[in-house]
């Protein structure tokens, strides 16, 4: 394979780059935003806390929270004019078929007011941790919290 050599005279070889080098938005990352449309709670927060163990950083993680957001309002948005079938609410949104089918049911649970006050809160939370007000860990481990936890 190709290696190269760093100033310091050492080999840097793929096994290094591999060990030393992240993949950005891993799959699993992706899980977080379908945790949060599936709506189950255990789920969402052990799936967030493996991901914040493994070193992804929570930046990355609101980012992907912000997505799925986006994809809810999308889908909410079809379903409030009139669109009904998985296909008609893919090809109104732009979305693939499977993505609405993931999405879906939790588009359905939430009014599209509530996503967006939802996607307000997170984007408050974005600048507030960027700002030092809030850790973004905590904030949006307390944010997914309050997302997937009903109003009582």
């Amino acid at each position: 394979g190709a290696t190269a050599v760093a100033r310091n005279h050492a080999i840097i070889d793929r096994p290094l780059v591999v060990e030393l080098v992240r993949d950005t938005a891993s799959a699993d990352s992706f899980a977080l935003g379908d945790a949060l449309a599936g709506g189950n709670p255990t789920q969402l927060l052990q799936i967030f806390h493996t991901l914040i163990r493994l070193g992804e950083s929570p930046q990355l993680l609101l980012a992907l929270v912000a997505s799925t957001l986006r994809t809810l309002a999308l889908v909410r948005d079809a379903i409030d004019h009139s669109q009904t079938d998985q296909g008609a609410i893919a090809s109104a949104t732009g979305l693939k078929p499977f993505v609405v089918s993931k999405h879906r049911a939790a588009a359905e649970r939430l009014s599209f007011s509530q996503i967006v006050d939802l996607t307000t809160q997170l984007a408050t939370l974005d600048l507030d941790s960027k700002c030092g007000k809030i850790g973004a860990e905590l904030g949006l481990e307390l944010f997914l919290l309050k997302a997937i936890t009903p109003a009582t």
